[in-house]
């Protein structure tokens, strides 16, 4: 499938789902002129294959706020850390119930995090990231 490339206008993106294909993922990341200012972001286990593309894609240099599920055993956070494009976010909300100390450090530690001046991390089950 080609590209998407007339989506300009869009400001506000969710991708989630347990549906969500590689295939829209990596077609989304592929966009030309797709440039949300918010994105909410729930890797499911048939996409997972393809968020290091879309973390690696110009669809991100504009997110000033993202909502993140971090999946248990997923590379979510390292992806994120080196998500070269994500440079102008300044509202981070992490969601998960396993938050690795190295990714949330590399995060942390990234030019993903300097402009930040809002930050949340919750665990689903109520915990806050801890057992």
């Amino acid at each position: 499938m080609p590209p998407i490339r007339k989506a300009q206008h869009v400001r506000r993106l969710s991708l989630n789902g347990d549906d969500l294909s590689e295939e829209v993922v990596r077609r989304l990341a592929a966009s030309h002129s797709l440039r949300p200012h918010q994105l909410s972001l729930e890797p499911g286990p048939a996409s997972i294959g393809s968020w290091d593309a879309f973390m690696a894609s110009p669809v991100l240099s504009e997110v000033r706020s993202l909502d993140c599920s971090v999946p248990d055993g997923t590379p979510v956070l390292s992806l994120l850390a080196r998500a070269k494009h994500l440079t102008r976010l300044t509202k981070l909300n992490l969601f998960g119930d396993d938050f690795p100390e190295r990714p949330m450090q590399a995060l942390f530690n990234s030019h993903v995090a300097a402009e930040l001046v809002e930050l949340q991390v919750s665990g689903y089950s109520g915990s806050n990231g801890k057992p």
